[in-house]
């Protein structure tokens, strides 16, 4: 557990000998209830003194249906609390190799082993796939295991089956880990209640002493997956009624259930020193004993808990002295707890007063584990000896009194109390004792003292990361990146730990890192797009393993220093070398290794020579291929290139070392007495064209290589060889001459090859042990050959046939090659002799470049393409440590059982069946009506049926509902007669829809309709949608009135995938419940099929999925005849007959099916067919007849979906404001502006008021706007009330430009931004008056104004403290009216921010849902003269102009219009078309639809007139939807004016342009893509929501003058558009507000519902506004949305909302509690802005960055604590006061002080602090760094 422990120096221990040998603990892994998933957050809770319980949560049980204080109730628990593991309900199935089928009735105990197992091999550094096969033993404790099966007994919707009994069965649990990872040691499953896991750990102790195993898991693993367990406890009243373990207390009451699962991974401590593994702690002794015949069956026994420990010291060698502390068992019941503590006072209480006994029990923080208590317990002990603190034990207020504590010095650890390594042993014991009366204790002993190390001089480190899939692996590398980020780790250990002790599966990357920073950034870079940065390999393994085959380079390649720094660093490397040194002669007197590495090694001229050249080559390729062996790398076949063709021979073991060496080293000493007249070229040509050049014979030059097919060697005399480079040139081939004074591989070697048989005759040829390929001959070296004399002759005379050795490589099905040499020379040309990209070229060294990192690099490359090696090998001779790191990240879904057929459990567990049924009965008119609420996620009827991603629900589903209305017996036989289909339910999200049934008796059959509607909250279903009817009626027997056909073949599982899969291809996707084929075949539009039985026990379900499965049958036939298009699927659209005999929907059959085409043309291809399924004895039991199907696409099918756009559409309603009388308050007003005398005006009124109440306010000033800053810091030092009231708004003429908005916007940010550098505790309030900037009342309209109103709502919102308001006068007020109200506000207390006076009325916004709207009618306000939309749908001779159309946005309402008949598109974007953007617009140009994209800049009024010009006048301008637009998000501390203009100008200017110039165009509609920011506000964004207010205003101007408009107010978009870029973090925070995100699919839907209503304005946002209100809590509700949110009950509200409360509630607080009370608070408003979990402990000290903090959420938290504390933080003190501790020193002060209380910030921070303001998101690093440099607290 910690990372720097070095290498054990053990004590001496008492015993000697197997029998009592210690037992090391090398690793562990748990996950327990609540937060603690993982050792780090379960230290964490500890640590803290947190609590992992809560109530009962509703995915369990129902806790207050099944509430009754009384215990004796039956059926009824008092206990309403527990501890739960988060998403038990989540598992990765194919992780595991598990199958879907399987995984669905696998107890959740036995998902929680595998993985819990997985993680504690990982943290023990330890590959589980490098111990398949091994005797590795696992013990686990296991009890019951009934509650899950007992689930499956009572499910509606599983049959059980063998997986069902392998899935729940107790006895399987060790078994199935064993299986799983390959063991072969004892697997044993214990179950002695609550001592089982530590009687595992006992048992696995035993077995590797006696050496049954080599290594050992054992563990325990609990879960609460039923009431009923509980409820039989609470009958015995054995569990806590207050939901506490208060263990050793007065208050004791009994247990709390919780459950998780731990696991630690053990070795005997010889075997664990001898692997050098990571030692947490040794076990010295153990011992286990029964209760025996106590006071009852379930008493504890005292007498036998205190031989217990006896027995355990005595078998530790240990006195009792020597324990220190004991983790206890410790209950918390009144019985157990006295007994517990008396024991241990007998045995450990002869010990000093001043050496007490210290006892704790971790149950006061978890909870009672049950059978995995004692496994819990052991790493909490595990985890103290490494922190080196003992945590408190908690609950501990008033001693037992049935406890004697003066009996002996035993006391209980009230607080945490350190626990360091000393001079004396820690040692501790930990305990479980059973009711079943088994008794275990352990005594652990504190790991062995490490041993020094020097750290590695490496120069890099190759790291390995692998996983099952890409998005795992992915995700594991950002975990290792964020951990390494957390924890100071050498890079040396995390590469080691992550190369040795982790499993190498399919999908991975390796990459060789400097350092641990360059780790980090190569790792978020793989993290980020899954291919990392340059240097990073990746790949995926398949089921070929690759073959690899080393290249041994030939003369010419040798360079100095070649392998120096494997020479010094690597002794494997080094001895090879030496080696080859003691069969070499001295070269002129040194030894080789002198010549290679010595001083005179310096002069690197020499390797030029031949007689050094060679042996220097031999020796440095000898040694690299030694030290690629040593790595695990080993050559499956070897080729050699000349002199290299030795050293391979040598590799392959067809010469010995001696021998090879003598040949090189008489070919070395020889060579020089040939004449250096030779020379040599290689030439870019074949074979045959220099053969040609040479035929004549007339030149003495020979071809020498055969290199690759286009470069051939020649050699020769020199002036030979110079008039053939004359003849190639008149040839057009090109020569390069090679550094050679030699003809080598030619005649002219004979001399020297002569004298060199001697030497030759004296070797010893072998055959070779691995493939040679001959580079003489081209090919595989025949079996029985010898390398002899004579082949050596032949090869030094001969061509080098390289080319051919490595084409007979590649045909051998060898594809990865490594050359052997110091430089890659032959990778080269093997790349041009084989064409292959399945064929991978690397090299062992390279000129340049580290030996070192160059092999790293390859053996990278080498592990991604799936090479295995040794990393124990790799990291020698440097002692690396295995390091904690961070595990598997499981890619787990959710595989749970959770519908009941007992209704009051089925209430109680809170999981109802997926649908609920209602069925209702009408006497007088004979009708049946069954509704049922379908939930996509759950009814398994629809979520295992999904068509191009989404639920589909199918029309099997909506027959049996019919049957369900008929209300038929289980064995009648139903026929379903003119079945049609007539709009299939496509599930767009998840929310569920209401299916009604309708069923009308007529003569003897029934007619039936099925319709759906959504399943609102509100209880408005919307409208109904009719999907099915029918006609029904009851028959004797299953009847086919087609004649059956008789299909060729038998039926074979060898054709399923192919069925499924070829659904699947077409987008039809069948979850496991539906796949019932389990034998099929199909030819010639027929086949035949045996179906199982569906594995359902609900009968409408299983009905459904029979009926489908016939269908299923029926594609098989189809797919046999048609050849429709991959991207269309088939869907039943009506159904002639079915007849079928209900029993048939739960036994197996055998179907027959049929398929033809109705031919009508390939686009409205139909297919009519029909199915017959007979059971066993051949009877009929279903016939499906006249079945048509329909081709259909994903757009086709997305157009059917239910709309429920409508409930997406608000509006903004004008109520009366509050008439209440309101508070007179006087302010120092600053007026800016002063328009036709308003300003003058003004200031006299208010001066005459102030005078009145004899104010002591300054007199108010005038100012021009361009002093209006100068004038707010000239009084920076008044702290008193003062205020700004903004008249700029009422200056602007209506209907003013683009320009004049951004000036006035940036002049109120230079004010607003003045304004925010006030003193802490200015009462500031800044007024910004408007005049027809609302689109309340008449014509004209502010656009300016509307501009200003937005960016001030955004202000407040970022800074709470100050008081912003708007207020807007209608165009035709008059300057006195205008005077006289604002006199009447600016002296009145408002509690509305935004105003609009209207005459002598003050109105209010109010959002309220969008009225529905009949097409003729129109919308509120003036509707003076507005042109009627002339089409509700795109006109096909029209043309349409988007702007921005290449964005996300743009193309998917493109893509939209296109579909709504839109047959002429012109896209305007300033960019060229992303990859996306062109795949769509070809696909919209292969519809027939044509496609315009036009390069312009819609700012530029000529760029877009000139596009407007292109349209042609057949085909006129029509629509224009504009949505260009861009984002600079920052607070307005940050705003500038550039940041303005950069989002004004396509936005703002883009619409003025396309305004003016499409003015004359008649237009059908002109869309103006705005945002809900415009409406809400959005902190960060104000020049955004600016922007966007000036749209929607520029609509309501144009709607006035009778042009289209219509401005939509989009929310966020899920996967396009500017919110596209949202993290998950962010994503789920708007979720639990209740904010979704638009589908961009159903956009559409909603923008032509807006056009249709005739709307100028629509704010588009999917919203549950009850969410909403509950995530809101106590604070106050806008006014804006106080029609729409309801307020959380006073009883639910934790924080208070006024200064005088906030303050209250610490002066009601004992002093030495107010800053835990206020800390808890803190913690409380963090977790709810980051959408923590209630129970998820935020640590005082951890960074805020840390977690997640970004600017725009620091303005969150800020106004959180200012509405909940009555301050005024100023939205960055998050990053003045980075911790919950900072924070809670600075509030604690500023709130019990005079004064602002403010602590001084140091001054080098407090200089940094000053710049928050000019800081972008991007600068946040770097100002963390700085404050770190300073001194001031750290935030990393």
């Amino acid at each position: 557990m910690r990372d720097d422990q070095e290498r054990p120096v053990m004590d001496p221990v008492v015993h000697t000998g197997a029998a009592h040998e210690p037992i090391a603990i090398v690793g562990m892994a748990c996950r327990l209830p609540g937060p603690a998933v993982d050792l780090e957050s379960y230290w964490d809770l500890l640590r803290n003194g947190a609590s992992a319980i809560t109530e009962v949560p509703g995915d369990r049980w129902n806790v207050d249906a099944l509430y009754d204080p009384d215990p004796a109730t039956p059926r009824r628990m008092y206990a309403r609390h527990g501890g739960f593991v988060r998403n038990l309900d989540q598992f990765d199935p194919a992780f595991f190799e598990i199958s879907p089928r399987e995984a669905q009735t696998l107890d959740p105990q036995q998902r929680l082993l595998l993985e819990v197992a997985w993680e504690a091999l990982e943290h023990a550094g330890l590959s589980a796939s490098g111990l398949r096969g091994s005797n590795t033993g696992v013990f686990v404790g296991i009890v019951g295991g009934t509650e899950y099966s007992d689930r499956l007994k009572q499910n509606r919707a599983i049959d059980a089956d063998l997986y069902a009994g392998t899935g729940s069965a107790p006895s399987i649990a060790a078994g199935r880990v064993a299986y799983c990872f390959g063991f072969h040691g004892p697997a044993l499953a214990v179950d002695t209640a609550c001592s089982s896991s530590l009687l595992s750990v006992h048992l696995a102790m035993q077995s590797l002493r006696r050496g049954e195993c080599r290594l050992a898991l054992a563990g325990g693993v609990n879960a609460i997956l039923s009431p009923l367990t509980t409820m039989v406890l609470c009958r015995g009243r054995m569990l806590s009624a207050r939901g506490r373990c208060a263990t050793f207390d007065a208050e004791a009451d009994g247990y709390v259930r919780v459950e998780g699962c731990g696991m630690v991974v053990l070795k005997t401590l010889s075997h664990a020193i001898e692997d050098d593994d990571r030692i947490l702690g040794v076990l010295r002794g153990s011992a286990v004993n029964q209760d025996g015949r106590s006071s009852g069956l379930t008493a504890p026994n005292g007498v036998a808990q205190e031989a217990l420990l006896r027995a355990a010291l005595a078998d530790a060698g240990v006195s009792s002295d020597d324990v220190s502390y004991i983790e206890a068992h410790g209950t918390g019941t009144r019985l157990g707890d006295p007994i517990e503590i008396r024991a241990l006072q007998a045995v450990f209480g002869q010990r000093a007063a001043s050496n007490p006994l210290r006892v704790g029990s971790v149950k006061t923080n978890i909870g009672h584990l049950e059978a995995a208590a004692g496994v819990a317990a052991l790493i909490k002990v595990l985890a103290s000896l490494e922190h080196e603190v003992i945590p408190a034990h908690l609950n501990f207020r008033k001693p037992n009194p049935a406890i004697d504590w003066s009996a002996a010095p035993v006391e209980v650890v009230v607080e945490a109390m350190p626990w360091a390594h000393g001079d004396r042993r820690r040692i501790a014991g930990v305990s479980a004792f059973a009711f079943s009366g088994t008794n275990v204790h352990l005594l652990v002993e504190e790991p062995p003292r490490p041993e020094p190390r020097e750290a590695s001089t490496r120069p890099g480190h190759l790291v390995t990361l692998s996983a099952r899939t890409e998005s795992s692996l992915r995700s594991q590398a950002e975990r290792l990146a964020a951990w390494l980020d957390a924890h100071p780790l050498p890079l040396e250990d995390v590469a080691y730990t992550m190369n040795a002790g982790r499993a190498r599966l399919e999908h991975r990357a390796a990459f060789v890192a400097t350092s641990i920073a360059d780790a980090r950034k190569r790792l978020a870079a793989l993290a980020r797009d899954g291919a990392g940065a340059a240097g990073t390999e990746t790949g995926v393994i398949g089921s070929e393993r690759p073959r690899v085959a080393f290249l041994y380079t030939g003369q010419g390649s040798q360079m100095p220093g070649m392998g120096r720094e494997l020479f010094h660093s690597q002794p494997v490397f080094q001895s090879a070398v030496e080696e080859c040194d003691a069969v070499f002669d001295p070269i002129e007197g040194a030894r080789l290794c002198d010549w290679l590495y010595g001083d005179i090694a310096e002069h690197g001229s020499d390797l030029q020579r031949i007689g050094l050249a060679q042996p220097a080559l031999f020796a440095t390729e000898y040694a690299l291929t030694q030290l690629w062996r040593s790595w695990g790398i080993r050559p499956e076949a070897v080729a050699g290139h000349s002199i290299g063709e030795i050293t391979a021979a040598c590799v392959a073991g067809a010469l010995s070392l001696k021998d090879a060496a003598s040949l090189v080293a008489g070919g070395g000493r020889l060579l020089p007495s040939l004449p250096a007249n030779g020379g040599m070229r290689a030439v870019r040509g074949d074979l045959a064209q220099v053969s040609s050049l040479l035929a004549d014979g007339a030149l003495s030059v020979w071809i020498s290589n055969l290199n690759a097919p286009d470069e051939t060697v020649v050699a020769g005399l020199h002036d030979d060889i110079v008039r053939f480079d004359e003849r190639c040139r008149a040839a057009g081939l090109a020569t390069s001459p090679l550094n050679a004074v030699h003809a080598f591989h030619t005649p002219l070697m004979t001399p020297m090859v002569d004298q060199l048989r001697p030497t030759a005759d004296a070797m010893t040829p072998r055959p070779p042990s691995i493939p040679l390929i001959s580079t003489l001959t081209g090919h595989a070296l025949p079996a029985g050959a010898l390398m002899d004399t004579d082949y050596w002759y032949r090869q030094m005379l001969s061509p080098v046939a390289f080319s051919g050795a490595i084409q007979e490589l590649a045909s051998a099905g060898y594809d990865t090659f490594i050359e052997i040499g110091p430089q890659p020379l032959l990778t080269l040309l093997g790349r041009r002799s084989v064409a292959s990209k399945a064929c991978v070229w690397l090299g062992s060294l390279r000129r340049g470049r580290s030996d070192w990192l160059q092999m790293q690099g390859t053996l990278a490359a080498l592990f991604a393409r799936g090479v295995e090696f040794d990393a124990r090998a790799l990291a020698a001779p440097d002692r690396p440590r295995r390091v904690a790191l961070p595990g598997y990240p499981f890619e787990r879904r959710r595989w749970w059982i959770d519908a009941y057929e007992d209704a009051e459990l089925r209430d109680a567990l809170g999981t109802p069946a997926a649908s609920s049924t209602v069925v209702v009965h009408s006497a007088l008119s004979g009708e049946r009506l069954r509704q049922q609420t379908v939930d996509p996620n759950r009814d398994v009827v629809a979520s295992d049926h999904r068509a191009f991603g989404n639920p589909l629900y199918p029309a099997a589903g909506f027959l049996a509902q019919i049957v369900a209305t008929a209300e038929a017996r289980p064995d009648a036989v139903v026929e379903i007669r003119d079945v049609t289909v007539h709009r299939p339910l496509v599930f767009q999200n998840s929310a569920p829809r209401v299916l009604q049934t309708v069923l009308q008796d007529a003569d003897a059959r029934m007619s039936a309709s099925v319709f759906s509607a959504r399943g609102g909250a509100d209880g408005d279903p919307g409208e109904w949608t009719l999907h099915v009817s029918a006609d029904v009626a009851f028959a004797d027997d299953v009847s086919a009135h087609e004649a059956v056909v008789a299909v060729p073949g038998e039926p074979t599982p060898d054709e399923v995938a192919g069925l499924y899969g070829d659904l699947a291809s077409r987008g039809l996707v069948y979850g496991a419940s539906y796949q019932l084929v389990d034998a099929v075949h199909s030819e010639a539009g027929q086949s035949v099929a045996h179906l199982c039985a569906p594995a359902v026990a609900d009968g409408d379900t299983r009905l459904a999925l029979r009926i489908d499965s016939a269908l299923q049958v029926l594609s098989g036939a189809q797919q046999t005849v048609s050849h429709s298009p991959a991207d269309r699927l088939c869907i039943p659209v009506s159904i002639a007959r079915l007849s079928i005999d209900l029993r048939a929907a739960a036994m197996p059959c055998r179907a027959v099916g049929r398929s033809r085409i109705d031919a009508m043309g390939d686009a409205s291809e139909t297919m009519t067919g029909d199915v017959w399924c007979f059971d066993d004895s051949g009877r009929l039991i279903m016939a499906l007849e006249g079945c048509v199907s329909r081709r259909t696409s994903a757009e086709a099918l997305r157009r059917l979906a239910p709309d429920d756009t409508e409930t997406w559409l608000h509006e903004i309603a004008w109520r009366p404001a509050s008439e209440t009388t309101r508070e007179a308050v006087h302010r120092d007003w600053l007026v800016v502006g002063n328009p036709r005398g308003v300003g003058s005006a003004l200031a006299a009124r208010l001066d005459a008021d102030a005078a009145v109440v004899a104010s002591s306010v300054e007199h108010t000033r005038v100012v021009d706007p361009s002093d209006a800053a100068t004038a707010i810091a000239a009084r920076a030092g008044d702290r008193g009330r003062r205020g700004l009231v903004d008249l700029r708004g009422l200056d602007v003429g209506t209907g003013a430009p683009d320009d004049a908005a951004e000036t006035a916007v940036d002049q109120l940010l230079i004010v607003a931004q003045e304004i925010l550098r006030q003193p802490a505790g200015t009462a500031f309030e800044l007024v910004v008056v408007t005049r027809a900037a609302t689109g309340w009342g008449d014509a004209p309209v502010g656009l300016t104004g509307a501009a200003l109103a937005s960016f001030s709502r955004v202000l407040a919102q970022e800074h709470p403290d100050l008081l912003v308001r708007t207020v807007d006068f209608d165009a035709d007020a008059s300057d006195e009216a205008i005077v006289a109200a604002l006199t009447d506000e600016l002296t009145h207390v408002s509690h509305e921010p935004d105003l609009a006076i209207r005459g002598a009325k003050r109105w209010a916004p109010r959002l309220t849902r969008a009225s529905r709207r009949l097409a003729a009618t129109r919308p509120n306000g003036p509707a003076i003269g507005q042109r009627e939309v002339q089409s509700d749908v795109p006109r096909p001779d029209g043309s349409y102009l988007i702007t921005g159309g290449l964005g996300g946005v743009g193309l998917t309402l493109a893509d939209d219009l296109a579909a709504r008949g839109a047959r002429h598109l012109i896209l305007m974007s300033r960019s060229a078309p992303s990859p996306h953007a062109a795949d769509v617009i070809a696909r919209l140009e292969s519809a027939g639809v044509s496609v315009r994209v036009e390069a312009a800049d819609v700012t530029n009024a000529g760029d877009v007139e000139r596009v407007l010009s292109a349209i042609p006048a057949d085909r006129p301008l029509r629509g224009v939807v504009h949505a260009a637009g861009v984002l600079d998000d920052g607070l307005v501390r940050q705003m500038t004016p550039e940041r303005v203009s950069r989002v004004f100008a396509p936005k703002v200017r883009g619409a003025w342009v396309l305004h003016t110039l499409t003015r004359p165009s008649p237009l059908d509609f002109f869309v103006l893509c705005s945002s809900v920011s415009a409406v809400f506000g959005s902190p960060g964004q104000s020049n955004y929501a600016a922007a966007n207010a000036w749209l929607d205003a520029l609509a309501r101007m144009r709607a006035a003058e009778g042009l289209p408009a219509l401005s939509v107010n989009w929310g966020a978009w899920s996967d396009v558009g500017m919110a596209a870029r949202l993290s998950d973090g962010q994503r789920d925070r708007w979720a639990a507000q209740g904010f979704a995100l638009i589908p961009p699919a159903l956009a559409g839907n909603a923008l032509w519902r807006a056009l249709k209503d005739r709307r100028t304005q629509a704010i588009v946002q999917p919203v549950d506004w009850t969410m909403f209100g509950r995530a809101l809590g106590s604070r106050p509700i806008p006014p804006l949305l106080s029609e729409l949110v309801h307020q959380t009950p006073a009883h639910d509200r934790s924080a208070t909302t006024s200064a005088d409360n906030g303050r209250l509630m610490l002066a009601d607080t004992p002093a030495d509690e107010r800053a835990d009370r206020l800390r808890a608070h803190i913690r409380s408003q963090i977790a709810q802005v980051l959408g923590l979990d209630s129970d998820t402990v935020v640590g005082d000290d951890q960074p805020l960055t840390e977690l997640g903090i970004d600017s725009l959420m620091a303005v969150e938290l800020s106004n959180r604590l200012n509405a909940s504390l009555g301050q005024s933080l100023a939205p960055t003190f998050a990053f003045e006061f980075p911790t919950v501790s900072g924070i809670t020193v600075h509030l604690l002060d500023a709130m019990t002080h005079s004064g602002d209380g403010t602590p001084a910030i140091p001054a080098a921070g407090a200089a940094i602090v000053d710049e928050v303001s000019s800081l972008d998101a991007a600068a946040v690093d770097e100002l963390l760094d700085r404050l770190e440099d300073s001194g001031t607290p750290s935030t990393r």
